[in-house]
């Protein structure tokens, strides 16, 4: 009996689990995320699957251009990683990265960073507010 409630137990806790899952590609796909205390700093994702990086320096100057450019490839609803479009010099391999939601609430989201390059070094958090593609908010 003890073995049936805990096996019970389990499927619930599972069941609870995907019932709660979001299709976090879905909700971001043509979504600007802007870090929390920048100006216009942050990502994009656009319909292409690609990820494109704005950095502060740039697009607080009116040069709204993208400095990286990423594919995007989800590989659970909460998690995905991106691989570098172009090349920093050619004996290198493109940067690759991958990162989870943890969570939407209202306009914030909060993706974790792991980290996957040397030395070791701790997993990042940052915050985001989610907005619309910058052209289209203005």
């Amino acid at each position: 009996m003890k073995e049936s409630a805990t096996l019970l137990t389990l499927f619930a806790i599972f069941a609870v689990n995907v019932a709660c899952a979001e299709n976090y590609s879905s909700i971001l796909k043509n979504k600007r995320l802007i870090l929390e205390g920048a100006t216009c700093a942050g990502i994009e994702f656009n319909e292409e699957n690609t990820l494109l990086g704005y950095a502060e320096m740039y697009c607080s100057r009116g040069h709204d251009e993208p400095v990286t450019e990423e594919r995007v490839k989800w590989i659970s609803e909460d998690t995905f990683y991106t691989t570098q479009k172009g090349r920093n010099s050619e004996g290198c391999p493109p940067r690759n990265s991958i990162y989870r939601v943890e969570k939407i609430v209202n306009d914030k989201i909060l993706i974790r960073e792991f980290w996957t390059g040397w030395p070791d070094s701790k997993d990042s958090i940052n915050t985001y507010i989610i907005t619309k593609p910058f052209d289209q908010a203005r």
